[in-house]
């Protein structure tokens, strides 16, 4: 830097230090100015974290309004479901003695096989045979012929 410009810049400041001193109102505003912004300073520094805890507490009450509207929802579908068992416990009863228990499912080949050999119906992975003439049926000898039936 220059001397030229230091002198220039340390003269600017003592005028205004001068001119303070000189000037009561001067003195007067410049205090309560910088008093003001000290002020506000230590207020932005005091208050932000409670802006940011108040925040922060209006984002969980919404949260916890939103999950209460989900929980008031899922209570009245449960209610509802109550409800409509309570008015089909008779079909339930029917259906529970209608659908087994456990999975026997050698019985029920064999009783599905039984009907098939009633019925004459075959699966197209077993020769068919028939109870009338007891022969498979691909040749045309039983005159009641094979009953053609989806695959089982």
């Amino acid at each position: 830097m220059e001397p030229k410009s230091y002198f220039r810049g340390q003269k600017y400041i003592y005028d205004i230090v001068a001119l303070y001193r000189r000037r009561a109102d001067l003195r007067a505003y410049l205090e309560l100015l910088l008093s003001i912004a000290t002020i506000g300073v230590f207020a932005l520094m005091a208050l932000r974290p409670t802006v940011l805890t108040i925040s922060n507490l209006l984002t969980e009450i919404n949260t916890k309004e939103e999950t209460s509207k989900q929980m008031d929802q899922k209570i009245q579908n449960l209610q509802t479901a109550q409800s409509i068992l309570s008015q089909q416990k008779n079909n339930i009863a029917i259906l529970a003695s209608a659908v087994p228990t456990s999975p026997d499912l050698a019985s029920y080949v064999r009783q599905i096989e039984g009907v098939a050999k009633r019925q004459c119906i075959y699966s197209r992975f077993r020769k068919p045979r028939c109870n009338s003439c007891r022969s498979s049926h691909h040749s045309s000898n039983c005159s009641s012929g094979p009953k053609k039936a989806t695959s089982i």
